[in-house]
Formats: C-alpha cells, sequence, structure tokens
C-alpha cells in the first residue's frame, strides 16, 4: 500500500530509459560524494580499477544488487579458503621431499634441477612457512612430468598451483570486503536517491516492500492474514528480491520458506529474464530448500501437435 510505504499513492513506475539515465547519474553523483569523504574501501577500489571502470561497474552492478547483498558476508567464502592453508603447505613440502627421494630415477636434466631443489630445501621449507609461494613456483617452473618422476613431479607443480591460489583468495579476502562497504553505501544512496526524486522502478518498490515487511512484524503479520495461500507464476524469472518477498508473504522469513501455503509454477528451461537478475536457482533449488515440496510434473502437451512436438 503507498500509504503504508510512505509514498504518494499516485506515484507511476518510470519508463526503463528515464530508470537508465536516473542510475547512470546517480553512480557519477555517488562517486563525486565518495571522492570527498573519507572512505578507504572506496579509494582501494578506485586504485585498483581507476574512476571510469569502477563508476562503469557500479552502474553495471545495480540490477545485481539485491542478490549480491542478500549473499552476507562477501569475504567468508575467501577467509573459509584460507582458513585451510596448512594443508596444502604439508602437501606441498612432502610432494616436495618425496620428489627428491627419487631423484636417481630421473633423467639427466630433471636430476639437475631436482638436485638444485635439494640443495634450497631449508630456504623452501621457510618460503613455504612464510607463505612465500612466487619462489617455489619459480624453482620448479621447468620441471617436467614426465618419465619415471612423472607422478611425483605432477603432484609437486599440482601442490604449488594450488598455493598460488590461496595468493589470490587472500587478495579476493581484501577486495570482497571493499566491495561489500562500497556496494552496501551505493544500495542506500540510490534508495534515498529513488526517494528523493521519486523516480520508482519495479526493483525498487519490490525492494521497498521487502524492507517494510521484514522491518515492521505488525505489518507483516497483516499481510500474512490477508493471504491464505500463495500462487507465483514463472518462478524461474523471479529474482532474489522477489523470492524474499514471496517468503516474507507466505512464512514470515526472507530467507527460508517456512510457510505451507506457497505454490510455484515454472519451468527451468524457459528461464529467459536472467539478464534482468533472475535467478533460476529460486526454482532449480526449490525441492531442496523445502523439502516438504509436493512436485506435479505436467509432461502433456496441449498446445502443439504431434508433427511440431
Amino acid at each position: 500500500n503507498p500509504v503504508e510505504a510512505g509514498m504518494d499513492p499516485g506515484f507511476a513506475v518510470r519508463e526503463e530509459y528515464e530508470i537508465a539515465d536516473f542510475r547512470q547519474e546517480a553512480v557519477h553523483t555517488f562517486m563525486d560524494q565518495e571522492l570527498k569523504g573519507e572512505n578507504e574501501d572506496f579509494f582501494g577500489l578506485l586504485d585498483i580499477y581507476g574512476p571510469r571502470r569502477l563508476e562503469e561497474m557500479l552502474v553495471l552492478l545495480i540490477d545485481a544488487l539485491p542478490d549480491i547483498l542478500a549473499l552476507g558476508d562477501l569475504s567468508r567464502p575467501y577467509q573459509e579458503e584460507l582458513d585451510k592453508e596448512e594443508d596444502p603447505k604439508l602437501e606441498a613440502e612432502s610432494a616436495l621431499d618425496d620428489l627428491i627421494a627419487v631423484k636417481d630415477t630421473a633423467g639427466p636434466k630433471g636430476k639437475e634441477l631436482i638436485l638444485r631443489l635439494e640443495e634450497q630445501r631449508d630456504s623452501f621449507h621457510e618460503a613455504i612457512a612464510k607463505g612465500d609461494y612466487e619462489t617455489l613456483a619459480e624453482a620448479v617452473g621447468g620441471l617436467r612430468a614426465a618419465g619415471a618422476i612423472k607422478d611425483f613431479a605432477a603432484k609437486l607443480k599440482e601442490t604449488v598451483s594450488t598455493l598460488l591460489d590461496l595468493d589470490l583468495n587472500r587478495a579476493g579476502l581484501a577486495q570482497a570486503a571493499q566491495w561489500q562497504t562500497v556496494l552496501e553505501r551505493l544500495d542506500q544512496y540510490l534508495f534515498t536517491a529513488a526517494e528523493q526524486q521519486e523516480m520508482y522502478s519495479f526493483s525498487y518498490i519490490s525492494a521497498k516492500a521487502v524492507k517494510l515487511l521484514g522491518t515492521d512484524p505488525e505489518l507483516l503479520r497483516t499481510y500474512r492474514n490477508k493471504f491464505k495461500f500463495l500462487m507465483v507464476d514463472e518462478f524461474q524469472d523471479t529474482n532474489e528480491e522477489q523470492k524474499r518477498l514471496v517468503y516474507l508473504v507466505s512464512g514470515g522469513d526472507a530467507k527460508v520458506l517456512r510457510g505451507n501455503n506457497l505454490f510455484v509454477v515454472g519451468d527451468a528451461k524457459q528461464s529467459i529474464y536472467r539478464f534482468r537478475g533472475a535467478n533460476i536457482e529460486n526454482i532449480l533449488n526449490f525441492e531442496e530448500q523445502y523439502p516438504k515440496a509436493r512436485t506435479i510434473r505436467l509432461e502433456q502437451n496441449y498446445r502443439s501437435t504431434q508433427n511440431i512436438l
């Protein structure tokens, strides 16, 4: 209800070209505002991408903001990988020792390289302990996984590659935290700017509804009592925000479907709005997220002749 949302009852959803122009201008203004501030996360991204590229990326990410922010802590996946860092370290140490142990079975060039590795074994141990994986990667770069040492060399190169991936996760951890801060600030800025300029889009309205229902228990109770059953058609073309809205009205929880009154209709093969932020996982994972669901498959075609099929 517009009144409940604090909006003019006569509001209108703007045309797509108006929304596109608004977003472009809003992001530009947001960038100017951040440049005058002291947000270290913003300046960190600015150093990486430069002002023009960062502005382009922020505009492109607007449609995906609900999905991205719904993930919660963006740095968590990177931290989880780094928390397991000791295992590949030990594997690399073991793989290096195993290769050195079979040096006499290697060809002349391979044996020469392995002997150099053996001579620097202590320094490699220190490098691994300190997380200096580039040093070890450079040392084994010329090692060929061939002949009698094929499996041992391949194992060492594989473990070194895993360690190098950890460096990428370390960089990703820092960037994810920076992106989280900037995207949260951008989301709030866009929301406020849209209200001030009455630049309402369908995504703004659904976000407003989710925010209201998620923060006003009495209002949520009113709408849950109003709708005894819910049916959502074309569920394969819903986005994260729309799914949260449905889950709220159905069961009172935006993240987990707790109601027993929801009927969704859809076909993953007919998903056509992913370019607008639709998340096909909403229907693909529905039975997994709600094990009590009963699936009815409509496999008889009444719309086409057999020749067409």
